[in-house]
């Protein structure tokens, strides 16, 4: 089993964005725009066809499949949650590019929906995407109000106290990323350390 660990920690820490914008675009993805290899990012340097093609390996291959497969295998939930947290790590800590990495939203996604909540992330991103269009025009902020939702709702909505645990990390984890960006550093003043929170941005613009 610990050998099933090692395996998604490696598939979380591949970077198909950086591989793939290195070799198209002669450009190193941590240092341009936002600075991470996402799909905001890629989307927002790039264009959508580069943006969709990295936000589906981060979705299907990352998260989706591997999840999926294990959970196909009845692997046990505690290995299966493991699975999910130790992914999400590799993602956004990547042994491979000197532990920078994505903010993890979609492979998180991927996770969700391999364990069958469809439904509760449909529900969630439309409320949000729709208030996004008519008040504040910023998708961090979008995806803020997401992770806290989910992290409010978890506890009251899943009796598995070990999903809830691991699951209430992994959105942690997700918060956590946004402050210490790829710079890995907590050397922030405190309206800095709110927008990123917030806005996943050193200050509040729309994106």
């Amino acid at each position: 089993m610990f050998l099933i660990l090692i395996v998604a920690y490696l598939l979380g820490s591949m970077q198909f964005t950086y591989i793939f914008i290195k070799f198209f675009y002669k450009k190193n993805i941590y240092s341009i725009g936002y600075q991470n290899s996402g799909f905001s990012n890629v989307y927002r340097e790039f264009g959508i066809r580069p943006g969709l093609l990295v936000g589906i390996f981060d979705l299907a291959v990352k998260g989706f499949i591997p999840i999926y497969l294990l959970d196909s295998f009845n692997i046990s939930n505690l290995y299966l949650y493991l699975s999910s947290l130790v992914i999400i790590c590799g993602h956004l800590f990547s042994v491979f590019n000197g532990f920078k990495g994505g903010r993890g939203i979609l492979t998180t996604i991927g996770i969700v929906l391999a364990l069958g909540f469809w439904k509760e992330v449909l529900v969630i991103i439309l409320i949000f995407k729709i208030l996004e269009y008519f008040l504040w025009k910023n998708n961090g902020l979008s995806t803020f109000f997401g992770i806290i939702t989910f992290m409010f709702v978890i506890p009251f909505s899943f009796e598995d106290i070990l999903f809830v645990i691991f699951f209430e990390l992994i959105f942690i984890l997700l918060l956590f990323k946004r402050v210490i960006t790829n710079n890995i550093s907590m050397n922030l003043d405190l309206s800095v350390f709110i927008n990123r929170v917030l806005f996943d941005s050193n200050s509040y613009k729309n994106k």
